[in-house]
């Protein structure tokens, strides 16, 4: 079996997902600790590579099995790297934040720019959407549409729910990859997973060692999101009502930034929290 089956191989990416998120629910319960101190990593590996056996007995078991050690092995080597889960809500300022932590020297992992990849014509999460909805929602080339494809599910809940079941498993495993090669290749010591949907996958929150959201008030949201896309006072309601409320993301957050002040006061608020970051975590 190929490097190339073992990337595509679902069963594995949902053992090596399983093992990485109890990782990462371990190291929130226990402050972030070394994970070598619990031997939790090597747990991991051992309970991942004997299912994987069971589950794909084949002549190319052994390769897989190397490759998963190794990848079970990165986590464990990313005791030394720093894994924020950054998101917000729609005109909070979470593109700012995310902006000045690179400029700060952070990695970012932006799930929107990998949202776009993955929907690429020839790749899979594109050929389940045409599966779902039909050849109408491409252009000429053959890439998609994306003004007809928003208006077809952005107030169908039935068919948002496809069109996410169609792509969420591919962006998930894209970003998953690119943490393990950014830790384990590129020794990156801070990377950002900015992900508006951060808390809405029940997955990604969990490779992430410490959570920020950016937050503001109602009112302010609403007057920048008007003001940003120019919209009227009700579509921007419905665009924010959409989205998992802002209080809920705050209280699952490890640390919140109040953006209701200036862009000026943001950045301070980022660089402060950017050296509690380097000397915290």
């Amino acid at each position: 079996m190929g490097f190339g089956a073992f990337v595509r191989d679902s069963v594995l990416a949902l053992l090596i997902l399983s093992a990485s998120g109890l990782v990462g629910y371990f190291r929130r319960r226990w402050a972030y600790r070394p994970l070598h101190k619990y031997g939790l990593t090597l747990g991991a590996m051992l309970v991942g590579a004997g299912a994987y056996m069971f589950l794909r007995s084949n002549s190319g078991t052994l390769a897989a099995l190397v490759l998963l050690f190794l990848t079970m092995l990165g986590f464990a080597a990313g005791d030394g790297c720093v894994a924020i889960g950054l998101t917000g809500g729609i005109a909070t300022g979470k593109s700012t934040v995310s902006k000045r932590l690179r400029e700060k020297g952070a990695v970012i992992i932006d799930a929107d720019v990998v949202a776009r990849q993955v929907v690429e014509p020839g790749q899979p999460a594109h050929r389940a959407i045409v599966a779902a909805f039909g050849t109408d929602i491409l252009n000429p080339d053959r890439t998609l549409d994306r003004a007809k494809l928003g208006s077809l599910v952005f107030n169908d809940p039935a068919k948002r729910a496809t069109l996410n079941s169609c792509t969420h498993k591919h962006i998930l495993l894209a970003m998953f990859f690119e943490l393990l090669y950014l830790r384990v290749v590129k020794r990156a010591k801070l990377v950002v997973f900015d992900a508006p949907l951060l808390f809405e996958t029940q997955i990604l929150e969990y490779f992430c060692t410490p959570i920020v959201v950016v937050a503001c008030s109602e009112a302010n949201q609403l007057t920048r999101l008007m003001s940003r896309d120019k919209l009227p006072k009700d579509q921007a309601t419905k665009r924010i009502q959409a989205q998992m409320p802002l209080a809920e993301k705050a209280a699952k957050a490890n640390i919140v930034l109040d953006n209701n002040d200036s862009p000026e006061a943001l950045i301070k608020l980022v660089d402060a929290t950017y050296e509690t970051l380097k000397r915290v975590y």
